[in-house]
């Protein structure tokens, strides 16, 4: 009975000094578990610097004032832009759509300063929003008249 007890003594110490041993040291040859995937991000919008056709023209708060030279007037051209008291060339065009990214390089009024604006099209192409100043216009008939440009 004696060597019974004895050898279940052993076998609960060795349990219990196997439960209480720290992990073994990691292999250095082992692979780290794959670094967890993000989900794939949307494609951007190509950057150029030629505005779209769908946004060219002279656009106005007001359909009256077209074809002069109101305070809001806003004149889009392929690579430049115009507004009432400055104007430049465009550096780069986002097209995201009805949606509508533009870096120009103004002067205008005794400086030059490099601003980007960002514009929605609306109402079937006929509406201009300026997201950034919440301001929409109206796009202009064509008209024979020229406007002065700056």
């Amino acid at each position: 009975m004696n060597t019974t007890l004895r050898i279940s003594a052993i076998a609960t110490l060795a349990a219990l000094v196997a439960c209480n041993q720290a992990p073994p040291p990691a292999d250095a040859t082992a692979t780290a578990p794959a670094p967890a995937t993000t989900p794939a991000q949307p494609p951007t919008a190509p950057v150029t610097d030629t505005v779209p056709d769908r946004f060219r023209g002279e656009w106005n708060t007001e359909t009256a004032a077209c074809g002069t030279d109101h305070e809001s007037r806003l004149v889009l051209d392929a690579d430049a832009v115009r507004f009432h008291e400055s104007s430049g060339p465009v550096t780069s065009v986002v097209d995201a759509g009805d949606e509508l990214a533009i870096t120009v390089q103004l002067a205008g009024e005794g400086e030059a300063t490099s601003r980007r604006y960002r514009y929605r099209l609306g109402a079937n192409g006929n509406a201009l929003t300026d997201l950034d100043a919440a301001l929409s216009r109206t796009r202009c008939p064509s008209t024979d008249r020229q406007v002065a440009s700056n």
